[in-house]
């Protein structure tokens, strides 16, 4: 929306602006809208170029204006994804080593049995204890 604007801003000051001198590539505005995509985005064919003073000085600031406007945004977006990216390894790094220590505590548990059982025998027979012991 900020481009669109910016070009259709930028092409019709110039346009106004460079109308009147022999041999300006700026005969409608839709041919300085076509100069203004090309400055804006930053390539620059050479197709047209302003003759006047006052022309160049539009198309400096049409050219940082396309800068703020693409540049920073695209910059932005790029650094999202690439701390996006950063932050992927780190998290199957985690599921990784969770899937390790679950692997690890089953096959020490198979390997062990008793304790688990013995784990699981306390409470009742601290129970069963106790109540052998009211009955005599």
């Amino acid at each position: 929306m900020f481009l669109l604007t910016g070009i259709v801003f930028f092409s019709t000051i110039m346009y106004y602006l460079e109308r009147d001198e022999p041999n300006t590539d700026f005969y409608s505005i839709p041919a300085g809208c076509w100069w203004c995509v090309v400055t804006m985005a930053t390539v620059g064919y050479g197709d047209a170029k302003p003759v006047t003073t006052a022309g160049k000085l539009v198309a400096t600031t049409t050219s940082i204006c396309g800068i703020i406007v693409l540049a920073f945004p695209i910059s932005m977006i790029v650094e999202k994804f690439a701390s996006a990216q950063q932050r992927r390894p780190l998290r199957t790094t985690q599921l990784a080593q969770a899937q390790m220590s679950a692997a690890a505590n089953n096959a020490l548990l198979r390997r062990f049995p008793t304790r688990r059982r013995a784990r699981a025998k306390r409470p009742s027979d601290a129970r069963h204890d106790s109540l052998l012991s009211t009955v005599a």
